[in-house]
Parts: C-alpha cells; sequence; structure tokens
C-alpha cells in the first residue's frame, strides 16, 4: 500500500512538473507573439519593412539574452553569507566581468539599432524605442494585475 502511494505521489509530481514546464514554454510563446503584433501594429510595419525588420530584431535579442543570462550567472553567482567571505581580488574579477556584459549587451544593442535604421525610417526606429518600453511596462502591470487576482 505505501509503494502504491508513493508511485502515485511520484507520477503526480511528474505530471504536475511537466505541465508547469509546457505551461510556461507555451505563455513565453504566446508572450514573443504578442509582442510582434504589438510592435508591428504600433509601427504600421508594411509586409517589406516586416521582412527585413524582424530578423535583425530577433537576432539582436538572441545576442542580448545570451548575455543577460550569462551576467545573471554572475550575478547570482554567489550567495548572501558568502559575499562576506570572498576576497578582493576575487570581487574585482567579478565586478569587472559583469561590467564587460553590461558594455556587451549595449554594444550589441547600439549595433542592431544602426542596423534596423537603415531598414526602417528615422521616426519608426525612435518609436520602436517607446514601443519597447510600453510592451515591458505593460506586460509588468498584466503580470502584477494577475498576481493581485490571484492573492484574493
Amino acid at each position: 500500500m505505501k509503494k502504491i502511494v508513493f508511485y502515485l505521489f511520484i507520477t503526480f509530481f511528474v505530471i504536475n512538473i511537466s505541465n508547469v514546464k509546457a505551461q510556461r514554454c507555451c505563455d513565453r510563446s504566446k508572450m514573443k507573439s504578442y509582442k510582434v503584433s504589438f510592435i508591428t501594429e504600433k509601427l504600421s510595419l508594411s509586409p517589406e519593412e516586416s521582412q527585413k525588420f524582424w530578423p535583425l530584431y530577433n537576432e539582436m535579442y538572441s545576442k542580448i539574452h545570451k548575455e543577460n543570462k550569462a551576467l545573471k550567472s554572475l550575478l547570482y553567482k554567489y550567495k548572501d553569507s558568502d559575499y562576506k567571505n570572498i576576497d578582493s581580488k576575487e570581487a574585482k574579477k567579478v565586478l569587472d566581468e559583469i561590467l564587460l556584459k553590461r558594455k556587451n549587451i549595449a554594444e550589441i544593442y547600439e549595433e542592431y539599432i544602426r542596423k534596423i535604421s537603415k531598414t526602417l525610417p528615422p521616426n519608426k526606429v525612435l518609436k520602436l524605442l517607446t514601443l519597447e518600453k510600453e510592451f515591458n511596462r505593460g506586460l509588468l502591470h498584466r503580470i502584477y494585475r494577475r498576481g493581485r487576482h490571484r492573492n484574493k
């Protein structure tokens, strides 16, 4: 009887984890498609502009995502208690790596904004910069509202 309960528990646990991962994946792809439609609509991109713009934009964010992932692992490499025990040389080394990652992100962003500026008119590129902030703010607002709704 204990074995059956144990196996049922493990099965339930595995199914639950796979559902959470699948939901997270779907939410991410939903978010990405929503961002594409949001930016395309707000920028009034023509089919020709979209065809040139989106590969550059996706490439830019792929590179930025890679750098952000490395930056995040550097930032969370040490636990709170470990900061007290880290020596100055190692702390300086980690800080230099963090600054380098942030510089790389800024350089990638600058490089691709220049490339995008060759495919879109300057007013649309400028609007793109504000739309990214608007999209992120709206997304955070939706997440916040969803969290408050669940807690009630």
